[in-house]
């Protein structure tokens, strides 16, 4: 008897195992494995799971999908412009570094400081607290409703945005990987952007090398998963990532995002926009 039972959860164990490195050491992926991680690299993609058999009876994925289009698609288009503001995104191990930066350029730009979820459906927050799938599909759709929010205003003002496409991108691979040397190696197509999501002109990650409590749950390695966070950020190309080592003098953090800012459109902030 005991032997038998050893023999069982021996075979769990292996299946468990399996089943956990089935994406490890992966360089393609198809749609389908990228969904498995909550990962979408396109709207239609996204819409095809939200509406498919995944969520058949989940109503506050049906909701989210009814608010989003009713709420957070505007009636038309974007303007083509032939210039704009620049697009900058904050991202961070650390939430309270991340949001104080994020303020912090804004005023200095006289420009936007947004932070996800975007208005149209921050109110449905709550509702995917608890959940897997749902919730890494609302944070997708989340990011599509912020593009949204960023082309109504970027021809004014400069945009400075908290957390968007690599940020949950990232956060969905620490989840789905044991070790930062398990995650997709640089060249993975998991690593690209998606094909019709709005592309910020510079990704920003603030790496405090500091407990990420606030995120993850307690019973993860706070400092294993901030490693896999910051090793799929250094693998991030297009866009590029700028990384700052932001544990000490948040004036040090600042003063080397403000160069960067200023070594690529000075003090104009302003970027051509190519005719269609």
């Amino acid at each position: 008897m005991k032997l038998a039972l050893s023999n069982v959860i021996s075979t769990f164990i292996i299946t468990c195992a399996l089943a956990n490195s089935m994406f490890y050491g992966k360089t393609k992926y198809s749609t389908d494995e990228m969904k498995e991680l909550g990962i979408y690299k396109s709207y239609k993609d996204l819409l095809l799971d939200l509406t498919g058999p995944r969520f058949n009876n989940s109503s506050i994925v049906e909701n989210l999908v009814n608010v989003f289009k009713a709420q957070c698609i505007p009636p038309q288009p974007p303007p083509q412009l032939s210039h704009r503001k620049v697009f900058v995104v904050i991202e961070g191990t650390h939430n309270s570094g991340r949001n104080n930066m994020l303020r912090r350029l804004a005023q200095t730009y006289q420009g936007y400081a947004l932070q996800n979820p975007p208005r149209c459906l921050a109110h449905l927050k709550n509702s995917f607290f608890g959940t897997k799938f749902e919730r890494k599909a609302y944070l997708s759709l989340c990011n599509y409703a912020m593009a949204f929010d960023i082309q109504s205003v970027w021809h004014l003002h400069p945009v400075f945005l908290s957390s968007y496409y690599y940020d949950h991108l990232s956060f969905n691979l620490a989840w789905g990987h044991d070790k930062p040397e398990d995650l997709p190696p640089i060249g993975s197509n998991i690593y690209s952007w998606p094909e019709d999501l709005l592309v910020p002109d510079l990704v920003v990650l603030l790496n405090a090398h500091r407990s990420i409590r606030n995120r993850i749950s307690t019973t993860k390695d706070n400092y294993l998963f901030q490693r896999k966070i910051v090793t799929s950020f250094e693998r991030f190309s297009d866009p590029p990532v700028l990384m700052v080592n932001a544990t000490n003098f948040f004036e040090d953090s600042f003063y080397k995002i403000k160069n960067q800012i200023q070594k690529l459109w000075g003090y104009t902030m302003s970027i051509n926009v190519p005719p269609p």
